[in-house]
């Protein structure tokens, strides 16, 4: 009992007290930056999960939001991805690494009043990709591969980046100071005809003639965190001070 009545006391200690001072207190815009890691959608060629390798991507991603009402947004910005395949064949980003970098816009919704220190938000992007446009293939010589050692082969591969992804968006933003909040975003990218293809033969050691095949499309999904500034930035008050106290006072409280 004494829990339930301390998410409820949390709840109205960092709410805002009237819809009125909400509209006082909104926020123009803000800039995030976040990085995060992506796993591709699984499309096994041969449906054999022993010859099946993992692609992932590394995320970068600078972000502005405009805010049309206190609680609805437009966003946009430049987003990196640093590709691979076969991640799960070699440290760091997989056995063949590639870029997709463009510019992303979409909107954001934000269901709780903006006083509140924490701010679930669903939404949507349209990115657009500017690398990779044309079919990149090729075959190279793999001398090391950390899941099979002392195993070699060769490894063939055909990239096709998507011009245009569509993604669904859902996150939070924990406020840690007045103007500056931690966030924790998850998207699922749908990309528009791209795929990728590879194709892995050991040839030399103890696995020799094993083949890992995959073929897939560039839909991926991510979670990334980063950090938002709010402008105009509010300098820290009494009335923030008394809210801290307020909460240390409903901690101690529950023990």
């Amino acid at each position: 009992m004494k829990i339930l009545l301390t998410l409820l006391m949390l709840c109205c200690c960092f709410s805002s007290t009237d819809a009125h001072n909400d509209e006082k207190e909104k926020t123009a815009w803000a800039l995030q930056f976040g990085l995060g890691q992506l796993d591709f959608a699984d499309n096994r060629v041969n449906g054999n999960e022993a010859y099946w390798g993992e692609n992932q991507a590394n995320l970068f991603y600078l972000n502005a939001d405009i805010f049309l009402t206190p609680r609805f947004a437009l966003t946009g910005g430049f987003y990196w991805e640093q590709d691979g395949i076969m991640t799960n064949m070699a440290s760091g980003i997989g056995l063949r690494k590639y870029n997709q970098f463009g510019i992303q816009a979409g909107a954001k919704f934000y269901f709780f009043p903006k006083r509140w220190i924490v701010q679930p938000h669903i939404g949507g992007l349209l990115l657009t990709n500017f690398a990779n446009l044309q079919h990149n293939r090729g075959m190279f010589t793999v001398s090391h591969i950390e899941s099979y050692p002392g195993n070699s082969g060769f490894m063939s591969y055909d990239i096709h980046c998507p011009a245009f992804s569509i993604a669904p968006q859902i996150g939070i933003d924990f406020h840690i100071f007045p103007s500056l909040s931690f966030t924790v975003d998850y998207d699922y990218r749908w990309g528009w005809w791209g795929k990728i293809r590879s194709d892995l033969v050991l040839t030399q050691g103890p696995f020799g003639g094993t083949r890992f095949a995959d073929e897939r499309k560039m839909h991926r999904g991510g979670l990334s965190i980063g950090l938002k500034l709010d402008f105009p930035i509010n300098t820290p008050s009494n009335k923030n001070s008394k809210i801290v106290n307020n909460l240390l006072d409903y901690i101690l409280f529950m023990f």
